[in-house]
């Protein structure tokens, strides 16, 4: 179906709250050219934050009703891209509204187990690609430039929330272990999100610590519960030894290092230390594992198995250069004595020789 934007859409808000809309929306279903529609209604309205978000929660409305639909998988790939621009455009458009409909979007996805199929898998990866791109955007946004006013209340409880989704999606799709590429989009979200938290936001955690000690902390204890849950996952699939995972991985776990050593830096900025208490973890084997914020037993340990093996590889060589002394000493040795050992066998020849002259000389005499 195919519609000319300019004739048949008028350009006002009562048009989107009218029945009308809600009809044509009807003609579409969530696999046809739908995102499309969406997508030029939104560029025509971008500006206008009043009729944009009417826009979004018309769109989720109309997701939220073909969500079997969505849920169920698609049966080809141009059917998840019609699905990611719709993803993309709801975020676009939903300004204020984006914590509410992202709360929404995990809630509906941790309802249903999606394990039949990877049809299934496909459509939850998708979700779950551009929900942690979002969240990234986000804090990304929420950190201010050089020089810029601001009011850190604000930022601070803004990013709060996005840490809070963050670890809300990574519960989520803990148990989904079985599903097909799940735990490679989120090491792959996850990166990023990471990344920009740790050399970002803790920059200006570093800024305003002092002043905003429990906001700060209670953000610091929401990220660092999902900590041990990304280091288990980094394990797994680093025994694994998957290509599309190692190189994502040291990348990750560098990161998650650095989150301990800049949070121990925190703790140095006041006089009493951060009272974090014991958190529970579980690993993917499901086993629990209990750490504290930081230092953390479970850094504490992978710090002196690193000196060990620093250890282990100094002997190595040690022992190496030693062998190799040890050879080299040897071989002198040898040398040595084998010279030693010429020396006499000559004298001795040498003195048979001369034995055998002074014998002919007598038998001359006598002669």
């Amino acid at each position: 179906m195919n519609i000319n934007l300019n004739e048949n859409i008028p350009l006002d808000i009562s048009f989107f709250k009218s029945e009308k809309f809600f009809s044509l929306i009807q003609t579409f279903s969530i696999s046809s050219n739908f995102a499309d529609l969406l997508f030029t209604i939104t560029h025509l309205y971008k500006n206008n934050k009043e009729i944009s978000k009417e826009i979004s929660q018309i769109i989720f409305k109309f997701i939220e009703k073909n969500w079997d639909e969505a849920k169920s998988g698609f049966k080809s790939t141009i059917r998840s891209i019609q699905l990611g621009k719709m993803i993309k455009i709801i975020f676009e458009l939903a300004n204020e509204n984006i914590f509410e409909i992202i709360n929404k979007i995990i809630e509906e996805m941790g309802k249903e187990p999606f394990n039949i199929g990877t049809l299934k898998a496909q459509t939850y990866t998708t979700y779950l690609k551009y929900i942690l791109e979002e969240l990234n955007k986000m804090i990304i946004k929420l950190i201010p430039t050089k020089n810029a006013v601001y009011i850190i209340d604000n930022r601070l409880e803004l990013i709060g929330k996005c840490v809070e989704y963050f670890t809300k999606i990574l519960d989520n799709t803990s148990r989904f272990a079985n599903l097909k590429g799940v735990h490679t989009t989120v090491l792959k979200g996850s990166k990023a999100f990471i990344q920009t938290f740790v050399l970002k936001a803790m920059r200006l955690f570093q800024q305003h610590f002092v002043a905003q000690e429990t906001k700060i902390t209670e953000i610091l204890k929401t990220f660092q519960s999902q900590n041990i849950y990304l280091q288990s996952l980094c394990d797994h699939h680093k025994i694994k030894g998957e290509k599309q995972t190692l190189k994502i991985i040291p990348q990750i776990k560098k990161h998650l290092d650095m989150f301990v050593s800049k949070v121990s830096k925190l703790n140095s900025m006041v006089e009493r230390r951060l009272k974090v208490s014991k958190l529970e973890h579980k690993t993917l084997d499901g086993h629990i594992l209990m750490s504290q914020m930081v230092p953390t037993e479970f850094y504490n340990t992978e710090v002196i198995e690193k000196k060990k093996r620093r250890k282990k590889r100094k002997k190595k060589k040690n022992s190496h250069h030693k062998t190799k002394k040890s050879r080299h000493n040897k071989s002198k040795s040898n040398k040595k004595e084998n010279k030693k050992e010429d020396k006499k066998e000559n004298k001795k020849e040498n003195k048979k020789e001369k034995k055998k002259k002074i014998r002919k000389k007598k038998k001359k005499k006598r002669k």
